[in-house]
């Protein structure tokens, strides 16, 4: 009898045992991305922690293409997360990701590892106008958007006036 009790805990075990598997495909300045599955076509999240501590959680259902031709799933099983502002203080912050609720590391490249950001973006050109009372900058948006602003000078503050669309002449008056 005790053998048979012995047995089914071992099968439950074996049953409520759940197997991951995924790659933290990339970790920088700009995202996280990878994938993560549990053997179903349910979405599992993945847990993203800086320095040891729990930052966010996000589910894993982006579709990729080559997951579904590799047959894992039905291929919504990515994640991509925009890096999180806190981690761009220039510091440098270790990136540990897990499979939801576990204490799985998601294998990868993408996984513990260290970046070091900065902050928003930077003021690159300052050209003044003819009117002293505004002065128009370039703010470079990751890297390769650039926009125009306007600013006015107003009761002893600085306002956003104007934006102008990337490739466009015109401004859109804020």
């Amino acid at each position: 009898m005790k053998k048979i009790i012995g047995i089914a805990i071992a099968f439950a075990a074996a049953l409520g045992a759940q197997t991951y598997n995924g790659s933290a495909d990339v970790t920088n300045c700009s995202i996280l991305g990878g994938w993560a599955w549990d053997g179903t076509n349910n979405a599992v999240s993945v847990d993203v922690y800086d320095n040891g501590v729990p930052l966010l959680s996000s589910p894993a259902n982006v579709f990729r293409q080559d997951l579904l031709n590799a047959d894992i799933g039905n291929g919504y099983h990515g994640y991509n997360i925009a890096t999180p502002g806190s981690l761009k203080d220039g510091k440098s912050h270790t990136i540990t990701i897990y499979f939801g609720g576990t204490s799985n590391l998601v294998p990868g490249g993408g996984n513990v590892t260290s970046i070091t950001c900065t902050g928003g973006p930077a003021i690159s050109t300052i050209t003044p106008t003819r009117s002293p009372a505004s002065t128009r900058i370039t703010v470079p948006e990751r890297h390769w958007l650039r926009r125009h602003v306007r600013l006015h000078f107003q009761r002893r503050q600085w306002r956003l006036a104007h934006l102008q669309s990337r490739g466009s002449r015109r401004h859109q008056r804020l």
